[in-house]
């Protein structure tokens, strides 16, 4: 049932005073509210993984624990604060699960080829590691700046666009495309050494 302002500011004065009744009435209140920013916000393939009422389990407890640390009186005020707490918690879950692919990448000895897109041009052009070079790419993605190892790493093995990537990272997404630019040039550089070296 959808409360008018009045209803919503006497919860949030219970809450605020520490009636946990109240302050579960609000949550239920917001939590249409907090499922519509984990849909937007979280990637599809990843939402399957961690569920979208989990997501927002995560920041009602999160609320829970942090109520006393809110210190407004109006409703406006509490949804800022609330969109606020579940956006970076939103932000934690998807660096989570980007370290725990990252780790699971690292471990592989074998699998699909790499291939990292040239972002300079658009017409698809590509370079490939072949699989028994795997481990040599990571080996040179961990020689990188970890900014730059970091959003190759989402862009050519997450598959993540430029936009995603600057939300997870807090950079524009012209400082990404500039990190991916700078890191694929060194290690362009760097295979094409190991291939003049082979060669020799």
């Amino acid at each position: 049932m959808t409360m008018n302002e009045d209803e919503i500011r006497c919860l949030l004065a219970l809450a605020t005073a520490g009636d946990d009744s109240a302050l579960g009435q609000l949550l239920e209140q917001y939590r249409p509210l907090l499922t519509r920013m984990t849909q937007q916000q979280l990637p599809n393939d990843l939402q399957p993984r961690v569920g979208n009422s989990d997501a927002v389990q995560v920041s009602c407890l999160s609320a829970i624990r942090s109520i006393k640390n809110f210190d407004g009186n109006d409703p406006a005020e509490f949804i800022a604060w609330l969109t606020k707490l579940h956006h970076d918690n939103l932000q934690d879950i998807r660096r989570d699960h980007i370290d725990r692919d990252k780790r699971s990448t690292r471990r592989e000895t074998s699998g699909s080829n790499l291939v990292f897109r040239d972002e300079r041009q658009q017409t698809g052009s590509a370079w490939t590691i072949q699989r028994e070079d795997r481990q040599a790419v990571l080996d040179a993605l961990d020689a990188l700046p970890e900014n730059q190892a970091q959003v190759i790493r989402m862009r050519h093995m997450d598959g993540m666009k430029l936009k995603e990537i600057a939300e997870v990272v807090d950079r524009s997404p012209a400082a990404v495309a500039g990190l991916l630019k700078r890191g694929l040039k060194t290690l362009r550089e760097h295979f094409d050494g190991t291939n003049s070296s082979k060669t020799q």
